[in-house]
This record gives structure tokens, C-alpha cells and sequence, in this order.
């Protein structure tokens, strides 16, 4: 794999300073799952059972699938959310499951996440995370995240590497799934004293039965890059890389139902 060593720099960085764990929930509606037309979906049958950790983690994308990216991190979770539980305070408090997306507490059975980059230059990293839910949990998950979403078009942040001024605009949702939702989260970081740069997150979940996706492009901004020149370093989605995504959990679920 390429750049390793540069980017393992830039995500030690970017967790310095104050990059966000964006996520969120859903908006456009998929097919429907009981039509005559079609035999039972992979909606229909993810509702009956939760994938474990090793089949979410066998339905993420490999290196080959994912074309154009390199893959430097696969992971699973039993149970998710303990070990990805963040310190950081968030004013208004419920802002903050936009801030940190595994933040235990939703009812997740297990999760499976990977950390991707373009096969280029580029040091902006790409996340893909799977969760898996009981029956109706993902729902809820969903509709928490949307109400957060609709009340959160500015909230701040605070840890032990400083604070940021966040911004959410919600953006056009692909149709995938059977819910989906996409919104750009863009910060000021800085400490007391210094002004730290900008940080710029693209979210884009979609629910697919009791499976949640969510990917999220990161890019972090030094301040030295001039206000007209931000416009062009702001991520857009990878709509192929996250179409996808999606139809191999589709397969996942299939194959184990």
C-alpha cells in the first residue's frame, strides 16, 4: 500500500486536532421491500437477523472490490460503542451523537469498520462502518439521528487538544437502502490561543433492514489555506465506492439469513 507512513501521520494530526466523528441517519426512502413483483429483499430478511461481527466484517468492501482505494484498517466490535467512547463535550448536549458516531448506547449487537484511501497522493481518509441492531433498534438509531441532525446546524466542541465551532448543512440523500441521509459537517478548530485550521466531514448513512452503513470523508485544513482556495478541497461523496458497499451488505444479509 502507498503514502502508509504519511497518512498514519496526518490521522495522528487530525486527531489532535479535534477531528470530528461525524454520523448521522436518514431521509430517501428505498423500494419497497413487500412488493409482488419482487421475493423477499435483503430488508425483509436483515429484519429477522443481526449479522455477527464476523459477517459484517467479511461484508465490508476488500481492497480489490473497493477499486481506486487503498485499505490500511479492518476492525470489529462486539457489542459496539465501548471502545470508541469519546471524552469530548458537546454543547447543546444532544448534538454530540454527531460528533462521535460510536457512542455506545443505541443497542448494537456488533460492528465492523475500515479505513480507506485514494489509490493517489491524497491523505484525506475515507471511514466505512457497519453496525448491526436487534429488531426495530436500527429504526430508533435512525430516528434519533435525524431529530440531532434537524437541531444541530451549529453546535461546538471541547477536549483536551482545544475546542471547534461545528456547522451541519444536510445535503441530497443517495436512494439506497431503505433510508438514507447525507449532510457536510464543517468546524473551526482552535485552542485558547491559536487558531488550528478548518476540518471538513462528508457523512452519508444508509439503513439497510438492521444494518446501518456510514461512511465519512475527512479532510483537515491547515490555516494557511486562503479562504478562496477552500471551495476545492471540500469532499465530495464517492457514490460508486458507496453504491457498492451497499450491495455487498445486501449479499451479507442474504447469505446468512
Amino acid at each position: 500500500m502507498r503514502h502508509v507512513r504519511l497518512r498514519s501521520l496526518y490521522v495522528a494530526a487530525a486527531s489532535l486536532a479535534l477531528l470530528p466523528l461525524s454520523a448521522a441517519c436518514s431521509g430517501s426512502e428505498g423500494t419497497d421491500p413487500t412488493s409482488a413483483d419482487s421475493p423477499r429483499s435483503a430488508t425483509a430478511l436483515a429484519e429477522e437477523h443481526s449479522l455477527t461481527a464476523a459477517e459484517l466484517k467479511g461484508a465490508l468492501l476488500t481492497e480489490e472490490e473497493a477499486t481506486g482505494f487503498d485499505i490500511t484498517h479492518t476492525g470489529t466490535v462486539k457489542g459496539a460503542g465501548g471502545e470508541w467512547d469519546d471524552p469530548t463535550t458537546v454543547k447543546p448536549a444532544a448534538c454530540k451523537v454527531l460528533w462521535n458516531a460510536e457512542k455506545k448506547g443505541f443497542g448494537e449487537t456488533a460492528a465492523a469498520n475500515s479505513i480507506l484511501y485514494p489509490a493517489s497522493n491524497s491523505i484525506d481518509t475515507r471511514e466505512t462502518l457497519l453496525a448491526a441492531y436487534p429488531a426495530d433498534a436500527a429504526r430508533a438509531r435512525m430516528t434519533s439521528l435525524r431529530k440531532s441532525l434537524a437541531a444541530c446546524g451549529e453546535f461546538e466542541t471541547k477536549n483536551q487538544y482545544g475546542q471547534s465551532s461545528e456547522e451541519t448543512v444536510e445535503l441530497e440523500a443517495p436512494e439506497l437502502g431503505d433510508e438514507a441521509i447525507r449532510f457536510r459537517t464543517a468546524g473551526q478548530v482552535k485552542t485558547a490561543t491559536v487558531n488550528k485550521g478548518q476540518s471538513h466531514h462528508l457523512t452519508t448513512v444508509v439503513r439497510t433492514g438492521n444494518v446501518v452503513t456510514r461512511f465519512r470523508t475527512d479532510v483537515l485544513l491547515g490555516d494557511f489555506i486562503k479562504p478562496d482556495q477552500v471551495a476545492r478541497f471540500i469532499p465530495k461523496p464517492d457514490e460508486a465506492l458507496i453504491a457498492a458497499q451497499i450491495a455487498k451488505v445486501e449479499e451479507a444479509i442474504r447469505a446468512s439469513s
